[in-house]
């Protein structure tokens, strides 16, 4: 399989979440959330590491699944690897929801 295959897969895999969540299987949702991050993470490991845009993408899709499967040390995980894509000068703090400010380390 491909990165957009894995990758296609797992959108596949949080939309059949979203409708186990609207019908009240939380606890299917919360398996399929994870494996749709688990197949993100696949997707990531297949994209060319100069392709920094989509990793990152694909980075923030595993880190929004891991969150909604409610796991959050794989969140924070994939959170860093979203980081260290340095794709934005501004970026979210993966689970605080503060902003940094690249050009200036001190700031948190």
């Amino acid at each position: 399989m491909t990165w957009f295959d894995h990758h296609r897969r797992g959108r596949t895999l949080a939309a059949a979440a979203q409708s186990s969540q609207r019908r009240g299987d939380e606890a299917a949702a919360l398996r399929l959330y994870a494996q749709a991050a688990e197949e993100a993470e696949r997707a990531m490991a297949l994209v060319p590491r100069e392709k920094h845009v989509t990793r990152g993408v694909v980075a923030m899709s595993a880190a929004k699944w891991w969150r909604r499967a409610r796991r959050s040390e794989e969140a924070a995980r994939a959170s860093r690897l979203i980081e260290g894509a340095e794709l934005f000068p501004v970026t979210l703090s993966p689970l605080d929801g503060t902003t940094r400010n690249r050009a200036d380390p001190k700031r948190p």
